[in-house]
């Protein structure tokens, strides 16, 4: 995926896991997670992200995610791509995430589960 100017970054914790089975033979991970985003969406975050995965490795996800901005406002987003797994305990996340009244925008990050952690940029779509 093509991205273009960084928009502001994101850190994330878990707070928690559930884990069911899926459909064909697959998994579902769902994670609720909290935490902060700065740049041009500088705010406090609580989001649920869904992971589908057949091999434990890789998988598709769905996020949605209500941001609390800084002025009171409140800003939904809701996004899906893919999880690729990485070194050990992490895994490699990149997609589209639609947020509202504001351009779609390009997100690239890593979950770390020993660390319990989801950290990552935003990006503009090119």
């Amino acid at each position: 995926m093509a991205v273009g100017k960084e928009l502001g970054e994101f850190k994330m914790q878990y707070t928690s896991v559930t884990v069911e089975p899926g459909r064909g033979g697959s998994v579902t991970l769902q994670m609720n997670f909290e935490g902060s985003s700065s740049g041009d969406f500088v705010c406090d975050a609580l989001a649920t992200m869904t992971i589908d995965s057949r091999n434990g490795k890789d998988g598709d996800y769905r996020i949605s995610a209500r941001c609390f901005m800084r002025d009171g406002s409140v800003v939904d987003a809701n996004g899906e791509g893919k999880t690729v797994h990485g070194d050990g305990h992490k895994w490699s996340v990149a997609g589209i995430t639609e947020v509202s009244g504001k351009p779609a925008y390009a997100i690239q990050g890593e979950i770390d589960l020993r660390a319990r952690s989801f950290i990552g940029k935003m990006f503009q779509r090119t």
